[in-house]
């Protein structure tokens, strides 16, 4: 391609004699056009126009806009010569300018050299760079010649035989008996992290060290739990312990229960931790949250007996703490969630009931380099296994240390794309006994997902193509369900399986119906799983959304 110099003066450009660049291209033997090749398509941004990374002729790389952009053919190349040495020594008239623009747009739109196909519109050599259709049988290399860890992948049929031969179990209570007289209080009681005992001694710590003579007992902590969800069904900024009647609805009354001095004193108290904690702030600025945290993760291991699937993904929570010294260590930002701002989480959810029975929050960068396994794995491969292992289900090597209950279990993980990376699905497999299924979009080091796309393009919605990598037992598979979707697995089947149901609407009549888009059985698998925690965020933060109905003076 070539663009005219004239595109790149500017007054501040000029140099010791005055001239522009475009002068000065002219003045040394240039021509009147800069030349380069197109290296990049730069994403598109309405209503920006579009741009290209363009590497020159001189070595430099620049971007430039589509508009200041002509491409060149090798007819046009010997006719700019002339207009070239005809013009040396003076800027560029009208008449010159359009007669390049009618000799443009005549010419083709090949390249130099090339001869272009008249049925498709691609020049010879160019598939190559585009890719193409891998056969049955057919093996493609992903990483590079040096690398010892790259992968060869093979096309084959289908993966008809399940690599997990394992029976699936379900998630039980340990110690909880579920039956027709269990409550749901009895369920909330031993999946509270603190229990109320707990709780109440933190309250009358917190008196001591405020020096409160207040007499503090157990129906004092129970009252304060009712409060903090009963409130959740008034709108925001509701004055819960109001007396007189607003309209048709009766006043709240919540002083029935606790007053509203005793019931902010508890709050109070119980964010100070316990005690001790206040101490440690400077060594562990985050002290007085991982007490929750940890009580959290332990009464998880205590109180169940995990099940086969298990979900990670990350959770926000829009609590932002207090700004300034003495507030929250660290805020992230997520643009794509609902409540972009505030206390990041990655979470692991059971697949049998979506009981969430792992937290770890993000703390920064530098200090999530610094956790286990960051030496041996990539950030998002060791957030996946360390969740994991420290719920106590590590399958291998057997040890004293490990429960004989996961003995021959083989967990499978369904992730989503942060997580997904063959990286990942091989430390899960070979270091640790589980299995593994995830989409795969930019971690696709090591994975065929260039071929997996361009076979798709061929094929028909509801298709799909299945890879086997030579090395380990790990499946590559393609879905086209209008976007071309990338799997990486270590288990599961492509037999047909449980259709997509995707729901549409008659323009004319108004009546809906649904399209069932047909789909392998590990992709109807992952994508039965892959919600639970999406719906904790949806009851947590648009059905109760306690963080609307308690704001939080102190971090």
């Amino acid at each position: 391609m070539r663009v005219r110099a004239t595109v790149f003066d500017s007054e501040e450009g000029k140099d010791a004699q005055g001239r522009t660049f475009s002068e000065k291209w002219l003045h040394d033997g240039h021509g009147t056009f800069c030349g380069g090749i197109i290296t990049r398509v730069l994403v598109k941004k309405r209503p920006k126009p579009q741009t290209y990374k363009i590497k020159w002729d001189d070595g430099s790389v620049m971007n430039c806009e589509e508009q200041h952009i002509d491409q060149v053919v090798e007819e046009d190349s010997e006719e700019d010569n002339v207009v070239q040495q005809d013009n040396e020594g003076a800027a560029d008239t009208n008449s010159d300018i359009d007669a390049d623009r009618h000799s443009y747009a005549e010419s083709t739109t090949s390249y130099e050299g090339s001869n272009t196909d008249s049925e498709n519109g691609v020049c010879e050599g160019e598939e190559d760079e585009r890719g193409h259709i891998v056969d049955f049988g057919e093996t493609v290399v992903c990483g590079s010649d040096d690398d010892p860890l790259r992968k060869t992948w093979t096309r084959i049929g289908d993966l008809t035989v399940n690599a997990r031969t394992e029976a699936h179990d379900e998630t039980v209570f340990k110690h909880l008996r579920i039956d027709s007289q269990t409550t749901e209080l009895d369920i909330f009681l031993a999946l509270l992290p603190l229990k109320p005992e707990d709780l109440l001694t933190m309250v009358r710590e917190g008196g001591d060290r405020a020096k409160d003579r207040q007499h503090w007992r157990l129906e004092h902590i129970m009252a304060a739990l009712c409060i903090i969800y009963g409130g959740a069904q008034f709108k925001e900024g509701t004055d819960l312990w109001c007396l007189n009647q607003k309209g048709m609805m009766p006043p709240p009354d919540f002083g029935v229960y606790l007053s509203c001095d005793r019931f902010g004193k508890i709050l109070r108290y119980w964010a100070f931790g316990v005690t001790g904690d206040v101490n440690q702030l400077r060594e562990k600025p985050w002290e007085e949250v991982d007490i929750w945290v940890r009580a959290f993760n332990k009464n998880r291991k205590e109180e169940l007996t995990f099940g086969t699937d298990l979900t990670p993904d990350e959770m926000m929570f829009a609590w932002r703490g207090k700004q300034g010294n003495g507030g929250i260590p660290h805020l992230s930002f997520i643009q794509r969630k609902p409540i972009p701002l505030g206390t990041e989480l990655k979470v692991v959810c059971e697949g049998s009931m979506g009981l969430c029975g792992f937290l770890e929050i993000q703390k920064g960068k530098i200090s999530m380099a610094r956790m286990k396994h960051t030496n041996k794995y990539k950030a998002t491969s060791a957030c996946t296994v360390r969740m994991v292992d420290k719920m106590g289900l590590k399958e291998i090597p057997m040890n004293e240390e490990t429960d004989l209950l996961n003995h021959g279990e083989k967990r499978c993980i369904y992730a989503d794309s942060w997580f997904a990376s063959v990286e990942t699905a091989l430390a899960c497999k070979n270091d640790f006994g589980w299995h593994f299924c995830g989409p795969v979009k930019t971690a696709h080091k090591y994975f065929p997902i260039d071929p997996i796309r361009f076979t798709l393009a061929e094929m028909k919605r509801g298709e799909h193509v299945v890879f086997k990598c030579n090395e380990d037992d790990l499946w590559a598979i393609g879905w086209h369900d209008h976007h071309y979707k990338c799997y990486v697995t270590t288990h599961g089947t492509t037999l047909p399986g449980k259709p997509a149901e995707k729901k549409r609407q008659d323009t004319d009549t108004n009546v809906n119906f649904a399209i069932n888009v047909p789909r392998p059985q590990i992709i109807a698998k992952y994508q039965h799983e892959m919600g639970h925690v999406d719906r904790h965020n949806f009851y947590r933060q648009g059905i109760l959304k306690l963080h609307m109905t308690w704001k939080t003076k102190r971090w």
